[in-house]
């Protein structure tokens, strides 16, 4: 049993995971060992995907991995993502590649839901959530 709030990671985290960061890639460890949950909202993989562009195949490996976990968006996810990304729309925040509002909300949502961790390149994107974040 993992003695750790989830690390929900966005775009960005899992960019950075899937290139062999070596702080992620110890937590990648730590989850198959059972010490540690790793989540990446289906919404921060489709942003992520833009990005890295890897098969079906790599996803379907990596979502395999023991302790890693991608939720896909039901009605209530993505009815709560959409109304914390239309706030953020609402106002007027910047965004750039691999901070979509959309991912925004569902990364918010399943941390809020966890009580996770937010794993991220670009903390201030969640300045204003009641959120816990890790810069890598």
């Amino acid at each position: 049993m993992s003695l750790h709030r989830p690390r929900v990671l966005d775009a960005s985290a899992v960019v950075e995971l899937l290139q062999g960061h070596p702080d992620l890639m110890f937590d990648l460890d730590r989850a198959a060992e059972g010490k540690l949950r790793l989540v990446i909202p289906m919404m921060a993989q489709f942003d992520a995907q833009v990005t890295l562009a890897l098969s079906t195949a790599v996803w379907d490996r990596f979502a395999a991995w023991r302790g890693v976990t991608i939720p896909a968006p039901d009605l209530h996810r993505s009815t709560r993502s959409a109304d914390i990304a239309r706030e953020r729309l609402e106002l007027g925040l910047p965004y750039r590649d691999l901070t979509s509002p959309q991912m925004i909300g569902h990364v918010v949502h399943e941390a809020t839901v966890l009580d996770g961790i937010v794993v991220t390149r670009y903390p201030p994107i969640y300045l204003g959530h009641h959120l816990s974040t890790l810069a890598i």
